[in-house]
């Protein structure tokens, strides 16, 4: 006689999304739009485009965090932005006029190069038929990018968009994440967080309690993570696609565990 086969609940009611470098394809616009600007800038051709691309990200990073630090204000990031750009490249700074200028041409072709990442509509529309809230949690202005996931395709497949500028702090905050959880009213092992960044995603919803889920499609760089995390927990993804495995319910049969 065989055994009955029995099916367990899904094992998450919710979806946390990152929206830069997870759902949106951000090194794709970037890249794009560097090559583009170092066509305008002479200074800029002595250096390939992956030197470029690194440096502007570091520049990014760097103007992002004194924001958050209150040390500029959000409007003077971009300009910030560009600054620590050329400093990075030990290059001289442009005047306000040309760093204006760079700031401009870099951001027409960055959204004008928008793209998803790889399968991550379909992921979306797979988990909205399954019934799995899904939510994007992003750092930003709220208006930015709610524009620019209703670009990309990918707002009419989420429930919710809430950025760092509506909840009033910024991932890894854990109030960031709680402020999530209070709305999505499910116990934290019910709800999964899917980022790409280990320090502000992964390493901010593991210290509330949430399952996490690190997207890392080319890098197998840890080095973000905390030393005293459990290897077991750094569950590494390579395409977001992936995350229907960990969402889908599976059926026992004799004891071993099947997708369903």
């Amino acid at each position: 006689m065989s055994a009955k086969p029995t099916q367990n609940a899904r094992p998450f009611d919710a979806v946390i999304f990152d929206l830069d470098g997870t759902l949106f394809d951000h090194t794709h616009s970037s890249i794009q739009a560097m090559a583009k600007l170092q066509s305008m800038w002479p200074e800029l051709k002595q250096f390939p485009i992956g030197t470029l691309n690194l440096a502007y990200q570091r520049a990014l990073n760097r103007a992002y965090d004194d924001y958050l630090a209150n040390k500029i204000t959000y409007e003077a990031k971009d300009i910030e932005k560009v600054r620590n750009f050329f400093t990075t490249l030990r290059l001289p700074t442009p005047s306000q006029a040309e760093m204006e200028r760079f700031r401009d041409r870099y951001k027409t072709i960055y959204r004008a190069a928008y793209s998803t990442t790889t399968h991550s509509l379909e992921t979306l529309q797979r988990l909205r038929i399954m019934g799995i809230t899904v939510v994007i949690l992003t750092n930003g202005q709220q208006k930015h990018q709610e524009e620019k996931a209703a670009a990309l395709g990918i707002l009419p497949l989420v429930d919710c968009l809430i950025s760092s500028e509506v909840i009033g702090y910024s991932k890894p905050d854990s109030r960031a994440f709680q402020f999530v959880i209070d709305m999505l009213g499910y116990p934290t092992d019910r709800i999964l967080m899917v980022g790409d960044s280990a320090r502000a995603d992964i390493m901010g919803a593991l210290g509330v309690g949430l399952s996490a889920l690190w997207y890392a499609p080319e890098s197998d760089d840890d080095s973000d993570f905390n030393d005293e995390l459990k290897p077991e927990s750094r569950r590494v993804i390579r395409s977001i696609n992936e995350v229907l495995y960990f969402v889908t319910p599976r059926v026992k049969y004799d004891g071993n565990e099947r997708l369903h």
